[in-house]
C-alpha cells in the first residue's frame, strides 16, 4: 500500500524522501525491492534486491541517504533483532546503510560504523565561515581574485553528471556504471518535478567548472551529488 508506506516513512523518527515508495522504485531500477512490515505498517524495513550469478542479496542502492527500519515508535534492539532475523535466508548477504534512529545493540557484531555529518545551518554565512578549517579559509582567500559566478540553475543536472564522469568518475575507486548515471538522472527529474531539488553551478568565463545537487528531504537538505572540473581545482 503506497499511501500507508509513505505515511510511516514521513512520520518516522528518521523521515527521509529516499525511503518513500516512488523514490525507492527509481533508485532500485524497475522497483526491484521487497519489504518486511510489522502489523499494519507499524514498523517497515525496505529490502532492495539484486542478484549475482543468479543468487539474490540485499544491497544499498547508490544515491540514497540511509535505510533500515522506519517507525514513529522507538526502534529497540529487540525490534531490530526480530526484523533482521526475519529476512529470508535465501538472501546470502545483507548490506544496508542503516538510519541513526535504530538501536544496533543486537546486531552490532555484524555492522561497521560510517560517518555522516549533520550540520546546523540556521546562522548567517559569515558566522558559519568562522568555523571553517584553516585550509578552507586559505582556499577561499586565494580564490577571491577569480571571477567565479555562482548561480541557482535547475538545468545543469546533466552537466553536473558529465563533469563527474569526466573527472572524478575516472578514478579506480568509483564504481558507477552507465545504468547508475541513468538512475541518477531519472531520480533527479522526479525531484525537480516535485520541487525537491536545488542545483547550483559555478562558472568562469561562461564555463561551468563545478556544480552540486541538493535534495530537500523533509526537515533537512542532503548534499546529494556534485561534479568539478579538475582543471579548475585551485578555484
Amino acid at each position: 500500500n503506497p499511501e500507508k508506506w509513505d505515511s510511516v516513512i514521513r512520520k518516522s523518527r528518521f523521515s527521509t524522501i529516499f525511503a518513500t515508495y516512488d523514490v525507492l522504485n527509481l533508485l532500485t531500477h524497475n522497483a526491484n525491492w521487497n519489504a518486511l512490515i510489522l502489523d499494519d505498517y507499524l514498523y517497515v524495513l525496505p529490502l532492495p534486491v539484486r542478484s549475482k550469478l543468479k543468487v539474490p542479496y540485499i544491497y544499498s542502492p547508490f544515491f540514497l541517504s540511509q535505510l533500515g527500519i522506519f517507525s514513529e515508535k522507538e526502534i529497540t534492539g529487540q525490534i531490530t533483532s526480530d526484523f533482521f532475523n526475519a529476512i529470508p535466508k535465501k538472501y546470502f548477504q545483507v548490506d544496508l546503510l542503516l538510519n541513526t534512529e535504530m538501536d544496533y545493540s543486537s546486531i552490532e557484531d555484524f555492522t561497521i560504523s560510517l560517518i555522516s555529518h549533520k550540520l546546523q545551518l540556521s546562522t548567517s554565512y559569515e558566522e558559519l565561515q568562522k568555523h571553517y578549517n584553516k585550509n578552507t579559509q586559505r582556499n577561499l582567500k586565494s580564490s577571491q581574485h577569480v571571477p567565479v559566478i555562482t548561480t541557482d540553475d535547475r538545468d545543469i543536472v546533466a552537466e553536473t553528471i558529465h563533469l563527474f564522469v569526466s573527472n572524478k568518475g575516472k578514478e579506480k575507486n568509483v564504481h558507477f556504471k552507465d545504468k547508475d548515471y541513468q538512475i541518477l538522472k531519472q531520480t533527479a527529474k522526479y525531484f525537480q518535478k516535485n520541487n525537491l531539488l536545488e542545483t547550483y553551478g559555478a562558472y568562469v568565463e561562461g564555463k561551468l567548472i563545478a556544480s552540486a545537487l541538493f535534495v530537500k528531504d523533509f526537515d533537512r537538505y542532503w548534499f546529494w551529488f556534485s561534479g568539478r572540473d579538475n582543471n579548475y581545482a585551485a578555484y
